[in-house]
Order: structure tokens, then sequence, then C-alpha cells
């Protein structure tokens, strides 16, 4: 495959799961959708022709992977037009076809669309949570953290899903049975001492929630870097 324009999915991985991966757009058609219902993590997915929704969601020095169905004329076509307009856009070889019958980790359709209740503490699977959502799931959901007391009626109120204590859950609920990414996650859940403590940080730094998780995401990228069974 030629690198001018196309990456390949051996290249891809290594990069998910950290503030380093590319922005991924699925421009897979709706029947290939109905067909196939999930997506590579952390993907918008768009119409193939929509550039000016594209450019939207891209700052300046974007790096960009493109993948339809096979990874042929609308992730190459978009890809291209993508460049034209200065971004640096590749198409993912072999498409979300390939990547799905390599046994790549993939997140269910509805599962990016979602709104998401969360309540204090900030304990580290609270944090994992964020993260996950943040790089895997659903990296523009609304995340909404209030009192354990309101955090169903919110919920109920706002059309919003409860994040799961665990992780792990979180991770089932949205199609992503990835091994190792469960097994990264079983490992911080039952070493919990060495968790709390790596991640007390951002919780002492930052007065609320929020920001708190978003200082956290940087630490456990950096960990799921050094700690991945499926990379040496």
């Amino acid at each position: 495959m030629d690198p001018l324009f196309y990456t390949t999915a051996d290249t891809l991985l290594p990069r998910l799961g950290t503030a380093d991966a590319p922005h991924l757009i699925d421009v897979c058609v709706n029947e290939d959708v109905a067909a196939d219902p999930f997506r590579l993590p952390g993907t918008d997915r768009l119409d193939h022709r929509d550039l000016d929704g594209a450019m939207a969601l891209l700052p300046p020095d974007a790096e960009v992977v493109v993948a339809c169905q096979k990874g042929l004329k609308l992730s190459l076509g978009m890809a291209a037009a993508l460049r034209a307009r200065g971004r640096h856009a590749r198409a993912l070889a072999g498409g979300v076809l390939g990547w799905g019958q390599a046994g790549l980790p993939r997140v269910r359709e509805d599962a990016a669309d979602m709104t998401y209740v969360i309540h204090p503490p900030c304990t580290a699977p609270a944090l994992l949570g964020v993260w996950l959502l943040r790089r895997w799931i659903a990296p523009r959901a609304d995340i909404l953290w209030v009192p354990p007391s309101a955090s169903g009626a919110v919920a109920e109120r706002f059309g919003a899903v409860p994040l799961p204590d665990d992780p792990r859950t979180l991770a089932d609920s949205a199609g992503l049975g990835w091994q190792p990414l469960r097994d990264f996650l079983h490992d911080a859940i039952v070493a919990p001492d060495g968790w709390a403590a790596l991640l007390s940080a951002p919780k002492k730094m930052h007065e609320t929630h929020e920001a708190a998780a978003e200082a956290a995401l940087p630490i456990i990228d950096a960990a799921w870097t050094a700690l991945r069974k499926d990379i040496a």
C-alpha cells in the first residue's frame, strides 16, 4: 500500500488509546452500517460528501485517517479532498471490514452517541471509565458529573446512561471486548492501591471533577502505552 494514500492497521493500532491517535472518520454508507453496526474506536461517522462537517471537526494540524467498508473509493476520495484543503489525511487500508476480520477493537455503533452520567468520588475506576469514553468509545460524548443521590434522576431526564462502577462493564456494554484492553483494565482493577496512588494527583490539583478527569487522561495514556500486552 502506498503510504502517501494509505495507513495500515498495524500502524494505527499502537496509537489508539492515547492523545497521539489520529482523528478517525468513518464514511461507511448506511446499508453497511446496518449490516455491521460497529465502528473503530474514537471514530466520527460522516457522510463521504460532508467535507465541511469534517473540516469543522479537525484542528488545522490534525492527522486524519478515513475509513470506509473496504478502504477504496469513499475513504480514498474523502482523504484526497481533505488533503486538498490542507489536512494530512490518508485512508485505512482494508477498511473497517479488514479491521474487523483481523479481530481488532471495535465499538458498538450506538455507544458513541450516548450521554453518560457519573458521580463522585474520582476513584481510579471512575477515571479509567472516563478514559475509556474519551479515548475509545465516545470522545465527544457529554459526561455529566452529578451527586450520587441525583445520578438516576439526571440520567432519566437527560436520556443518559449511568457510568458503571467497573470500567470493564462499560467496555463490554460498548462491544469493546478486545482482550489486550480487557487485560489492562483487569490489572488496574485488581491492583487498586497502586492505581489509586497513581491517579491521586489530579484530584488534589484540580477543583472540579471534570478538570481532574481530563488531567488524568495523559497519566492513563502513559500507563496504557507502557503496560499493554499486545505490543512489545
